[in-house]
């Protein structure tokens, strides 16, 4: 087993979270901090359960009501800024995680930044990741289809010299293969019902029309410094595989294993933990598993604005990603349609402040609570 001394988990009474803290703490593999949003009862339970020293409740706006836990985030700040980090879990949401990341990169040598959060990958975009790569940090995908891709492509410096097109695959969601599908008479219900994974409201129904399938083509292209344009979508309804590589000298990679988090989840700790023998029987894998669907449903409102959205600054990506969530909010409340997601986005996204270079993360953060602060006032 590679042991790892100190493991600090933001999100860990989330869903990946909680999966995490149950794997180190059933392979007895100590953790050094936990910390969750707001959900102070659950990250009590969890300090008690692991024996973990340090349980920080980040929201600012909670009382302490709970003397086992730590309230903010200054003794994360100050942990980060003095101790050695051998993995730092991402597993929540939002965008203020950047500033975790902004110190690790000043203050910490060859620590393993895990990262299962779209909203900083895509709005750090290149700039997070050239920042994690030259401190001498590195940076772990959490996302199947971007971790399939790990120790497969090119130095990054280097890849458009090798890589010629790049797709993501997505299932298709509950709508993709409904022949009677009327965008219409879409409802929260029917938005929400994958037929594959039970996941939150939010993503579901960014599953249900492609939407969470662009984030993850922004963040892809950050990731391993392909440009959108080399980068396409298909369909595989089995999910499979999650990623397809077309090489410049006419390889192929269909990069594919079982859609379980927990392997990435566990990567930088012995896989004999997870899985006592590999699965490793070449009758798994059928042709059914590896059928391929060029995405062509032009129902979907996002077909029509893919030559667009695939030529999108960096900017422009966070305002997308910004207006989806916000559209998205509203269509759960029942403000909007569901077909009125995709329109909002359009018809909002050129009239938002648009920056065209960021400095640095910091930038990146007041671009965005700057954003959030307009949006309410759509």
């Amino acid at each position: 087993m590679v042991l790892k001394n100190n493991i600090v988990i933001l999100g860990s009474t989330g869903v990946l979270g909680t999966k995490l803290v149950n794997y180190l703490h059933k392979n007895k593999i100590k953790i050094t901090i936990i910390s969750c949003f707001s959900n102070y009862n659950k990250l009590s339970n969890q300090k008690i359960k692991t024996k973990t020293k340090l349980a920080l409740v980040l929201d600012t706006n909670i009382p302490n009501l709970n003397n086992n836990l730590n309230y903010g985030d200054e003794l994360l700040l100050n942990y980060i800024k003095t101790s050695p980090i051998n993995i730092f879990y991402v597993l929540n949401t939002g965008f203020e995680s950047l500033k975790y990341i902004e110190l690790i990169i000043k203050f910490q040598k060859n620590c393993t930044i895990a990262i299962a959060n779209k909203e900083i990958l895509v709005a750090g975009g290149k700039l997070l990741i050239d920042n994690i790569v030259n401190s001498k940090n590195f940076i772990l995908p959490l996302d199947s289809e971007h971790f399939s891709l790990l120790n497969l492509l090119p130095d990054r410096k280097n890849i458009n010299k090798y890589i010629s097109k790049v797709y993501l695959t997505a299932s298709g969601g509950p709508f993709y293969f409904d022949k009677n599908f009327d965008i219409n008479t879409v409802t929260l219900k029917s938005a929400t019902k994958h037929p594959i994974w039970k996941m939150g409201f939010k993503n579901s129904i960014d599953s249900s029309n492609l939407v969470n399938k662009i984030l993850e083509c922004f963040e892809l292209s950050s990731l391993y410094n392909i440009p959108l344009s080399n980068i396409g979508i298909t369909i595989s309804p089995k999910a499979f595989a999650h990623s397809v590589v077309f090489y410049s000298d006419h390889r192929i990679s269909i990069n594919c294993f079982e859609n379980n988090m927990m392997i990435p989840l566990t990567s930088p700790f012995s896989s004999d933990i997870y899985y006592k023998k590999p699965k490793d029987d070449i009758n798994i894998i059928s042709s059914n598993d590896l059928n391929f669907i060029k995405f062509n449903n032009k129902n979907f409102q996002i077909h029509k604005h893919l030559k667009k959205i695939f030529n999108f600054s960096q900017t422009e990506q966070i305002l997308f990603m910004m207006l989806n969530a916000e559209s998205v909010n509203r269509f759960i409340v029942n403000k909007i349609t569901y077909s009125q997601i995709i329109p909002f986005i359009f018809d909002n996204i050129g009239n938002l402040p648009n920056k065209k270079k960021f400095k640095n993360l910091y930038e990146i953060i007041n671009y965005t609570n700057m954003v959030s602060s307009i949006l309410k006032k759509l």
